[in-house]
């Protein structure tokens, strides 16, 4: 079997002897067998021969440029979202005009919204997560009012706790933590 290039090099070297696209294609019909490109290629290749073409590599194409995934395209979807909270995916793509994947991408990591049952929402704290946080926060500097105060507690604590658990809460606490500084402080543990 022929590669393509092989195959465009009998092209030029046919073409060169003057047969036409149809003569060259019936030629590697023959020489070629199975693998050989349509009549459609060889008469696209014939007169870029005729032009002065010397290179049988295919050049390569130039990629379309992202314009779905643009900063104006963020802010598109972001400002339609923000106008109806209660669009599908699909509906907010053929308003903005993009592909239902890219819409799907742009709220997920562009915009880091996440799909409530029939709304889109920011993932952010709720009020009662917050209000939590406060709570605990609130206990431990009532609780921890130094630095002595908050190593005498951990030590305590560590003595009383098997090796094993120990290690596990620490190990899960550094997870957190690594997560929490990939998501920019936007955490919630479930």
């Amino acid at each position: 079997m022929f590669s393509l290039q092989e195959q465009r090099v009998i092209i030029r070297f046919l073409h060169l002897r003057g047969a036409t696209p149809i003569k060259i294609h019936r030629q590697l019909s023959e020489t070629c067998g199975d693998g050989v490109m349509n009549v459609k290629n060889v008469r696209s290749w014939v007169p870029q021969f005729k032009e002065g073409r010397t290179s049988c590599d295919n050049e390569p194409k130039q990629s379309r440029p992202r314009t779905s995934q643009s900063d104006n395209m963020v802010e598109r979807v972001e400002k339609v979202v923000l106008e109806d909270r209660r669009l599908s995916v699909e509906n907010i793509a053929s308003k903005v005009g993009i592909s239902v994947g890219s819409v799907h991408t742009i709220l997920h990591e562009n915009l880091r919204m996440r799909e409530v049952p029939s709304r889109w929402v920011p993932r952010i704290l709720a009020d009662d997560h917050k209000a939590a946080r406060m709570a605990i926060c609130q206990a431990m500097v009532t609780l921890f009012t130094s630095r002595a105060a908050i190593a005498l507690t951990i030590f305590q604590w560590s003595k009383q706790t098997p090796r094993e658990a120990f290690a596990a809460a620490m190990e899960s606490w550094r997870r957190r933590c690594e997560k929490c500084v990939r998501l920019q402080g936007d955490y919630v543990e479930k």
